[in-house]
């Protein structure tokens, strides 16, 4: 797990000083080790945190015995000894993944990145043909960002180096409208600043005279449209097991301490109590988040009520107050690199914070499960969809099985009620915070170029259902993507890595192409998931599995805590220059807000506060 930086020269002159105060704003990422290369062809920065082979041998950048090749990767290669076993090089240096990695491009050329299992970014040049190849993996966990500064092109596992040397700083318009219409932009190659890219997940890149050239080795939709299932619902319980038995133990392979965050849900729970059935001489640390005096908002008493029984099992928590919120908005933003949409952000930075304390340099997390599942309480539409679309009466029939769906929630009724009278399968999950936005630029910058089509219709195509299209806007444009880019940017802010074993891709592919009959059953989402874990891994702690996505106090403390410093940012003369909102509006709907109990939503107004927070650190004030 490392941070990264290289820079492959053209004309242009680079002070060597300068280049190492940009890469130095990676240093965070890497705290056991460094490198740096430079020559008249390229520099190369390296910041290492060791979790395969601590020694020096395995130090990168790495070059192989001729001294032709060399290797900057970051991540982890799970299957790096069955890899290592088929090579004809038996030669090494080191037990690390990386030097596998290095000889496995050497002796089979890119197309080995078909064969690699984990997370990871890397460049591997070859100096003899000058020819640098660029790889990611499948679901994008590990970050890889790239840029022209000239005729030079710069790659780096963050933007802020890349940031650092660009002349002129500028917003990338389709960025903003896509993070006020959905909360999300973390997706596809685009950044929320102009003349950056992202080198996007499932893609392998030439770099040869200057250009980058890209294409995608895999997405999940194409993986499992090549293997249809035809497996009852027993011999898909046994599969599913043997995916998850494999993909559990691969993720648990460190010589590093290894945690795990715990929630008290399915998908956690689960990873524990593998964990604790398979390590159980172990110690095992949990860490749980809270809010400060919020006990509607407090996982921790559950978890602990939950791990009582268990001796081997420790669970550290740690509570969020709206103090630390106002205090470390700049630097959450500076970390993420981007506007965020929940306070939940600063709750999960105090976690990884509680986690370095304990010296654990691994943690376990649960994330993807609701993703390749269809488990997101929104895509029962698409899955009614499927069921009852073209029989008799399929209106009715949908909106009488809504009711054992959603409970609750009068705007997700809404939204498929309005999804059945357009007919034509279209529904609006927009954010509030689209009515602040300036209507004229919204049209101009966004409408127009039909990106709104791609986050709003259900589209019935490459022979896939309603379900699994919704699953690959989660997969691909939303849920996923932004989830993952937090996660890695909020623990390499403390020298942390994090692994996701539920993004194994054989795992994924296989749930993913599941019958939609066996992800949805009677009222309960993620139904074949929920048996197997119940039945596997829940046989000696008894946890809960019903629980949903964590909560936090924002609608709260939106009104009350952060009530004055919202409104001071509002009557600001830097937030009155910015010409994206309607700022009287804004205003007068926040006060509206804070007098009415059965005001829907804050999530439009922390969106503007989280811009304008970014504004202010990256274009504004430059405090990056």
């Amino acid at each position: 797990m490392c941070g990264y930086f290289f820079l492959k020269k053209n004309k242009e002159n680079f002070n060597f000083n300068k280049l190492k105060l940009s890469s130095d704003l990676l240093r965070h990422r890497g705290p056991d080790d460094e490198k740096i290369i430079n020559n008249n062809k390229y520099f190369a920065r390296f910041f290492r945190l060791s979790i395969i082979d601590t020694r020096k041998n395995a130090s990168q950048p790495m070059y192989d015995k001729s001294k032709r090749f060399f290797l900057i990767f970051n991540g982890e290669i799970y299957n790096y000894l069955s890899i290592k076993n088929s090579l004809k090089n038996k030669q090494f240096k080191s037990n690390s993944d990386s030097e596998v990695l290095l000889y496995a491009l050497i002796e089979k050329g890119i197309e080995t990145i078909k064969d690699l299992e984990g997370m990871f970014s890397f460049i591997f040049y070859d100096t003899l043909k000058d020819i640098a190849y660029i790889g990611r993996d499948r679901f994008g966990i590990k970050p890889l960002y790239y840029s022209y500064i000239g005729k030079s092109i710069i790659l780096a596992s963050e933007i802020k180096p890349i940031l650092s040397l660009q002349k002129k700083k500028t917003i990338n318009d389709n960025a903003f409208c896509s993070f006020f219409l959905k909360g999300s932009m973390d997706f596809g190659a685009d950044t929320f600043f102009n003349q950056i890219y992202s080198v996007e997940p499932g893609s392998f890149g030439i770099l040869k005279k200057n250009k980058i050239s890209f294409s995608k080795y895999w997405r999940i939709d194409n993986a499992s449209a090549n293997s249809k299932l035809n497996l009852n619902f027993r011999k898909s319980e046994e599969v599913l097991e043997d995916l998850l038995d494999d993909s559990l133990k691969k993720h648990l392979i460190s010589d590093r301490k290894i945690g795990l965050f715990l929630s008290g849900g399915t998908d956690s729970n689960a990873l524990l109590n593998f964990i604790s059935q398979n390590f159980s001489k172990n110690r095992i640390d949990t860490f749980t988040y809270g809010f400060k005096n919020q006990a509607n908002f407090d996982e921790s008493s559950k978890v602990k009520k939950l791990i009582s029984e268990s001796k081997n099992i420790r669970n550290f928590s740690t509570f969020l107050n709206h103090h630390e919120v106002i205090k470390n908005f700049e630097e959450i933003t500076k970390i993420l690199e981007s506007p965020f949409t929940s306070i939940r952000i600063f709750a999960m930075k105090k976690l990884y914070k509680l986690a370095k304390t304990k010296n654990c340099s691994v943690i376990i997390e649960g994330d993807g499960g609701d993703e390749i599942f269809g488990g997101y309480d929104y895509n029962v539409y698409p899955y009614l969809l499927d069921k009852f679309l073209g029989k008799k009466n399929y209106q009715l029939k949908i909106l009488n099985n809504l009711k054992k769906f959603v409970k609750s929630s009068k705007r997700q009724k809404s939204h498929i009620i309005n999804l059945l009278l357009t007919n034509n399968y279209q529904f609006s999950s927009t954010s509030d915070g689209t009515i602040f936005v300036n209507s004229d630029f919204f049209n101009e910058n966004f409408l127009n170029q039909n990106i709104s089509e791609s986050f709003f219709h259900f589209k019935n195509k490459k022979n896939m259902n309603f379900l699994q299209n919704s699953q690959i806007k989660d997969i691909e444009m939303i849920k996923l993507p932004r989830s993952l880019k937090y996660k890695d940017r909020l623990s390499m802010s403390e020298g942390i890595e994090t692994r996701v074993p539920l993004l194994d891709h054989r795992l994924a592919e296989f749930c993913f192409n599941l019958p939609n009959n066996y992800k949805f059953k009677n009222t309960t989402s993620r139904y074949i998931f929920k048996q197997v874990t119940k039945k596997k891994y829940f046989s000696k702690y008894k946890f809960d599995v019903s629980k949903k996505t964590i909560a936090d106090p924002q609608k709260i403390w939106m009104k009350t805590y952060l009530k004055d410093y919202f409104l001071d940012i509002l009557n600001s003369s830097s937030f009155k220059k910015l010409d994206y909102f309607n700022h009287k509006s804004i205003k007068d709907e926040f006060l509206t807000y804070c007098k009415n109990e059965n005001y829907p939503s804050t999530f439009g107004f922390f969106q503007i506060l989280s811009f304008y927070k970014f504004h202010e650190v990256f274009l504004n004030n430059n405090r990056c």
